[in-house]
């Protein structure tokens, strides 16, 4: 398996970058990791994992949900309804397959060097259909994406989430595993795009290999395609010491939600999921949070109708004395709610 490898220090912050290009004012990353090396664009036939890898329990495939994950808000009289117990990792329709490599990408950085975009492409060569997936990422690896586009793109985030992202990943994160029947789909002749966040806090030369690794099912098991929505507020400014700072996605299209994935960056302490359903709020998730213990949380399927939505609240300590804007950088910060659900539609950023 080969990639074709493109990198770039990318100008645009991610979120303003999905809307179009960021203003003068906001931040950008301006480190340097060297130039990767640059091949040529292969299949996704199954391989063995790279030496990135590293050993998970794919009976599990991840962290289960707190017990707080999914609880009601009270109702009128105070009481506070029972909590549905989380799936601690759907199993069925191919979830019981063979772990291979999906593409991997090696990579260099110097002490204290931070690449935002690292990309590593791929021609999809036949439809396949994946029922999990997990990251392989060694030290040095801050987040992951894997995302699709019909042709070729820059290495920019704009460009690389102009049509949709499957997958999201950060430091800790395990294995998702979908429901059965549910699959992520990549297309015949579409260009896959794992994306890399590189940061050496080292002060040596970092090398490693990260990647994507997957369960595989058959196209006729498969009933849903998947995907993920990004739900939470796409600028920030949080000032020192500790604040909270949210984010209102109203759905637009009926869909289902079967895991949750809270992301913020170092400065995050806490984070908190509310899905308004029907008019009634239901806590999703309500926890600490941890930049190097970032979990996938799976959610007893939950449908959601236009109109619904999706709070996101991030609790942060502002240790660095100065504001902190939205960013790519791990320096930088996030708050995203990033919900797996199906169908896939494409529309993967909620910005309303």
């Amino acid at each position: 398996m080969t990639a074709n490898t493109r990198w770039s220090l990318c100008i645009c912050v991610i979120g303003t970058a999905w809307l179009g290009c960021a203003d003068d004012g906001a931040p950008s990353d301006t480190s340097t990791a060297g130039n990767p090396a640059t091949s040529t664009a292969g299949s996704i036939a199954p391989s063995t994992a790279g030496s990135g890898a590293t050993e998970r329990d794919a009976a599990t495939g991840g962290t289960s949900a707190p017990a707080d994950a999914a609880v009601p808000e009270k109702d009128a009289a105070g009481q506070q309804p029972t909590p549905p117990v989380p799936d601690a990792g759907p199993t069925g329709g191919g979830n019981d397959g063979e772990w291979t490599l999906l593409l991997e990408e090696s990579w260099t950085l110097p002490a204290g060097g931070e690449v935002a975009q690292w990309c590593a492409d791929m021609v999809i060569e036949e439809d396949t259909f994946i029922s999990a997936i997990r990251p392989v990422h060694p030290r040095g690896t801050h987040h992951t994406t894997l995302s699709i586009t019909p042709d070729q793109t820059p290495c920019t985030t704009a460009a690389v989430f102009s049509d949709g992202i499957l997958y999201a990943a950060g430091v800790g994160t395990e294995a998702l595993r979908m429901p059965e029947g549910v699959a992520m789909k990549l297309p015949a002749g579409h260009v896959l795009h794992l994306g890399l966040h590189l940061y050496n806090v080292g002060d040596e030369e970092l090398a490693g290999v990260s990647g994507i690794e997957v369960i595989r099912v058959d196209p006729e098991d498969v009933e849903h395609e998947a995907e993920l929505l990004v739900a939470g507020p796409l600028s920030l400014a949080i000032p020192p010491g500790r604040s909270t700072s949210t984010g209102t996605c109203t759905i637009v299209e009926d869909q289902t939600v079967f895991a949750l994935f809270p992301h913020m960056h170092q400065l995050g302490v806490h984070l908190k999921t509310t899905a308004t359903i029907g008019g009634q709020a239901m806590v999703l998730h309500d926890g600490p949070y941890d930049f190097e213990e970032q979990y996938q949380l799976p959610l007893e399927p939950l449908a959601l109708r236009v109109g619904d939505t999706i709070d996101t609240a991030c609790t942060y300590e502002n240790t660095s004395g100065r504001m902190v804007t939205f960013g790519e950088s791990s320096d930088t910060e996030m708050c995203f709610s990033v919900l797996f659900r199906y169908p896939a539609t494409g529309n993967t950023i909620c910005r309303r």
